[in-house]
């Protein structure tokens, strides 16, 4: 397999693979009891994992160590946000709103950080990927109907995600290299969520382990694989266009809750999911 020269298209490449497999990660911690243990042994096994590697890049250097101890901080508060999401509703609901409400949000941040203005193209896409995204956490009857229970908690996870996008992006283009700053990301990100776990449930962690590790650390290799590609496209590309892009996971999040997880309402969230399918695309024209 031939790799891109193009910057760009590596780039598009990267997000939309890094898309696939974030969807995969969430399905497994949707489906487990506990959602914060789920999400502890995925940073875990992915701070484990990449130990090694540690030793084969560059160190991190000036103010690349301050954008690494920040991301841990907000990807720590952005996890804890996600599980509670997941206990209130379906996947095909908690899962697109969390992801729908952070590309706006994050294209705010990226004018006002790096003065990436987005174009007309860029624009619709995002407009369209949001629009979609958030549509799938309306109950029957949109606008009239009643809200999902857990929506203000996916919100609040689409504010995490958009702070998290900007701190990364900015943090691996700090980097001597980017390799350097997705390896550390990895190792900053790992310990804080198994501690809180620990902390919290005493007498459980063995049992926890038990009946979830093998999934959650399956859960964790994967997600090496998809916040690695995306960090990496961050500093090959515009973050905005690149992070509404990788949301087009939830169009995989959502063929795979209403298949296999057998949530309902398949055909308006397939609706939807096609929405943020046909901003992905006018996105990627742009």
């Amino acid at each position: 397999m031939t790799v891109p020269s193009d910057p760009a298209t590596l780039a598009l490449l990267l997000i939309l693979g890094s898309a696939v497999l974030h969807a995969v990660v969430n399905v497994l911690v949707k489906r487990e009891e506990d959602k914060v243990a789920a999400r502890a042994l995925v940073v875990g096994t992915s701070g484990l994992l990449m130990l090694p590697a540690a030793f084969l890049v560059p160190l991190p250097t000036g103010e690349t160590w301050l954008w690494l101890a920040l991301s841990g901080a907000v990807h720590f508060g952005y996890s804890l946000l996600l599980s509670g999401a997941y206990d209130r509703n379906d996947l095909s609901v908690a899962y697109p709103i969390a992801r729908g409400a952070a590309p706006l949000l994050t294209a705010l941040g990226a004018l006002l950080l790096f003065g990436e203005v987005p174009g007309p193209w860029q624009v619709a896409g995002l407009l369209l990927v949001s629009a979609g995204a958030l549509g799938l956490g309306l109950k029957r009857g949109g606008l009239s109907g009643a809200v999902a229970p857990g929506v203000p908690l996916a919100v609040a996870t689409g504010l995490a995600i958009s702070l998290c996008t900007l701190v990364d992006a900015y943090g691996v283009r700090s980097a001597p290299e980017p390799l350097s700053f997705v390896v550390w990301f990895f190792l900053f990100d790992a310990p804080w969520l198994p501690l809180y776990v620990l902390a919290t449930r005493r007498g459980r962690v063995m049992e926890t382990l038990r009946r979830q590790g093998r999934r959650g650390a399956a859960a964790g290799l994967l997600s090496v694989g998809t916040y690695g590609m995306a960090l990496y496209a961050f500093d090959l590309g515009m973050t905005a266009k690149l992070a509404a892009l990788r949301e087009t996971s939830v169009v995989f999040g959502t063929l795979i809750a209403v298949t296999w997880l057998g949530e309902g309402e398949a055909r308006r969230r397939l609706a939807c999911a096609g929405l943020v399918a046909c901003g992905a695309a006018a996105l990627a024209w742009g």
